[in-house]
């Protein structure tokens, strides 16, 4: 099961032991309130007391845990759950007091936990070891760009956990990433490199920034890694006719290795319709991009980065690819005079005529085909997953994988769920879905 819906299992379930928690506690409230003896029972018994911290702990734990507490104070949250969650367990130990084998369950959790995470840390030192140094260096668009040496291989939309080794408190804790590019194996070289780009907030990754522009050539620091885990292991977006990825924010990450699988495949030997050796493949499965970004910087940032995914799958950037169409949403309104978008190029946009008087297309042939840019407005993501539906052949299939913030997900998911219901009642080609969120 991939990390990303173990983490929706395991706050559900947590929710769960809560409400039985309380289930439990209050009906031996009452009843000894009924009998007179709570007090005696508190000061004389060991149920009580103990109950009452496990009881506590666990309430910190679900309450504290809410999206909102969790995304703003990520830092002491993640110290306090460790701490917290210790806290309830040795009290819950204790209060159980082995009543009808009751430690046998805990002790067996126990157990399981720890050899879980001793295989993690075993992991950590025999497959990639305790001398890995990562490079920070900062990019036009704000993130930064961390590059670590590897032996190991991954595939796209799969993150890895990274402890950074700084001066501080940060080198207690481990964050998971997602892994930006692709395993490309040069004979004249003795690793790969994995690419990660991090948005900084606060916290650690503000202490990264802090770091990286210390030294723009590139800050050395030492890191432990675990993982790579999840990730989009059982299908690749090339085993569909129409492929759509969607991107929001610092989502744009994800979207490269995706982006770089489906063409490696399409302009390669990992394509059996290659006629000749090198020879561009024929464009019969089609690619869209839709990435939405605040900012013009990272607008610019991503067509660099994609430029290096072109060159990395041996596709020569001045010339693009077939088929591939590039839609950047920048949200942030530029201030012009009719308050539209400026044409940067007189061709006009494949847009929808709602879209036509913010469209740019700029660079037709250029980083990877089409690249339209949209200014001062968000995409409206399920009309383009309809409109992209009606414009394929019925028996076409379509290939969906999305990576951003929860409500651009909300409505990928939604519209690919509508066209689903729609395939079931009307037949055609399948449609597919693979999302990431990329936050805790």
């Amino acid at each position: 099961m991939p990390h990303e819906q173990l983490m929706v299992f395991h706050r559900w379930v947590a929710w769960a032991m809560f409400v039985l928690a309380l289930v439990h506690t209050f009906p031996f409230i009452v009843y000894h309130t009924w009998k007179g003896d709570l007090v005696n029972e508190w000061n004389t018994g060991v149920f009580y007391w103990t109950g009452t911290v496990a009881l506590l702990a666990q309430g910190w734990l679900q309450f504290m845990s809410i999206s909102f507490i969790r995304n703003k104070y990520y830092e002491t949250f993640k110290v306090l759950h460790l701490v917290m969650a210790a806290l309830f367990f040795t009290f819950l130990f204790i209060h159980c007091d082995f009543i009808l084998t009751s430690w046998d369950y805990l002790i067996t959790a126990a157990v399981i936990y720890t050899v879980c995470l001793l295989a993690s840390q075993l992991r950590t030192y025999l497959e990639h070891g305790i001398t890995t140094f990562a490079t920070l260096s900062p990019t036009s668009s704000g993130a930064i760009r961390v590059s670590i040496p590897t032996t190991s291989s991954w595939w796209p939309g799969q993150h890895i956990f990274v402890r950074f080794l700084t001066l501080d408190l940060h080198a207690l804790t481990s964050h998971p990433f997602t892994i930006c590019s692709l395993p490309v194996t040069d004979p004249n070289r003795d690793s790969l490199h994995m690419i990660l780009y991090i948005a900084p907030r606060s916290g650690l990754t503000a202490r990264l920034s802090s770091l990286a522009h210390q030294s723009p050539g590139g800050k050395k620091i030492r890191v432990l890694l675990d993982g790579p885990y999840g990730g989009m292991s059982s299908r690749s977006l090339h085993s569909f006719d129409h492929a759509l990825v969607i991107a929001g924010g610092a989502g744009a990450g994800f979207t490269l290795p995706v982006v770089g699988d489906f063409l490696r495949r399409e302009y390669s030997g990992g394509n059996s319709r290659a006629a000749n050796e090198g020879e561009k493949v024929g464009s019969e499965r089609k690619l869209r991009i839709i990435l939405a970004v605040k900012t013009e910087a990272y607008r610019v940032w991503y067509e660099e980065v994609l430029e290096e995914v072109l060159r990395s799958c041996g596709i020569d950037p001045g010339v693009g690819g077939e088929g591939v169409v590039v839609d950047i949403h920048v949200t942030e309104s530029t201030t012009t005079t009719s308050g539209a978008a400026e044409k940067l190029e007189s061709t006009p946009s494949s847009s929808s005529d709602s879209e036509k008087s913010d469209s740019i297309t700029s660079d037709p042939k250029g980083a990877s085909g089409t690249v339209n840019v949209y200014r001062g407005k968000r995409p409206d993501l399920p009309a383009l997953i309809k409109q992209l539906r009606a414009s394929k052949e019925k028996e076409e299939s379509l290939g969906i994988a999305a990576c951003g913030p929860s409500s651009m997900l909300f409505d990928v998911r939604s519209a690919a769920a509508e066209a689903q219901v729609d395939v079931l009642k009307r037949g055609g080609g399948e449609v597919w879905l693979y999302r990431e969120h990329f936050g805790w």
